[in-house]
């Protein structure tokens, strides 16, 4: 990455760290963009990551736009190199997309895009087995497969039996469909070797759905320790209002 694409990236980040608004950040980046005449996937990355973390910083009904930024930025990264950090965003990114539109979609929609994100896992895997991502993602997605109404599993399968017929892929994705719990999301989150709000509270319904709760009581304790960190994002905050009313 050249010097002034280097400088970009850094002068966003203090930006964030001075607590800019995300759409102030968002209008120096574009500026900045808007010069920027060379391809980087190096660049591009990052680019990608910023504007994920913009898009962490707005509410939820306001984050879609911004995922989908970050999400251009990867793909363009994506068209150059597809190391295990870049398909590692792009499944993080899905997720919190798929998150934020879930309740418009139909449940065949749902599928396809949950298909998307196994399909990019399973590469992510092939090429990085040991990604410190891969324990969030798969807690995350055998945790959100738990909650369905088993009448919503058993449709998912059917979808995926009509549209991706007998493709390794599809075989994978039944199989983890039909084998989620609470439990492998629980197994999966205690892998992961971040300390964030995000790990203690999916940890923390984990727990409760399980019965557990004073594990579940446990988690949210340390979710109010980590809230007293000054760079905790809207998303962090709204998953602590509602481990509030949960927990």
């Amino acid at each position: 990455m050249s010097t002034n694409l280097h400088n970009i990236v850094i002068t966003a980040k203090r930006m964030i760290a001075q607590r800019k608004t995300p759409d102030e950040v968002h209008e120096y980046l574009e500026e900045c963009l808007a010069n920027v005449t060379k391809d980087d996937p190096g660049f591009y990355l990052e680019i990608g990551k910023l504007y994920l973390l913009l898009s962490l910083n707005k509410s939820f009904e306001n984050r879609r736009n911004f995922l989908e930024k970050a999400l251009v930025f990867c793909d363009r990264a994506l068209e150059y190199i597809d190391t295990a950090d870049v398909l590692a965003l792009k499944c993080r990114l899905l997720g919190y997309l798929l998150a934020c539109v879930n309740s418009e979609l139909k449940l065949k929609e749902r599928v396809r895009k949950t298909y998307e994100i196994h399909k990019l896992l399973t590469k992510l895997e092939s090429k990085d087995s040991n990604h410190h991502e891969i324990p969030l993602i798969k807690g995350l997605m055998f945790f959100h497969i738990s909650e369905l109404p088993k009448y919503q599993l058993y449709g998912a399968i059917g979808f995926l039996k009509f549209f991706c017929c007998s493709s390794d892929n599809f075989k994978n994705l039944e199989k983890s469909l039909q084998k989620a719990s609470y439990q492998k999301a629980l197994d999966n989150l205690l892998k992961y070797q971040v300390q964030s709000i995000e790990r203690e509270y999916f940890l923390a319904d984990c727990y409760k759905s399980m019965g557990k709760k004073n594990e579940a009581r446990r988690c949210f304790i340390k979710m109010r320790d980590i809230k007293k960190r000054k760079d905790r994002t809207v998303y962090e905050e709204e998953l602590i209002e509602e481990g509030n009313e949960k927990f």
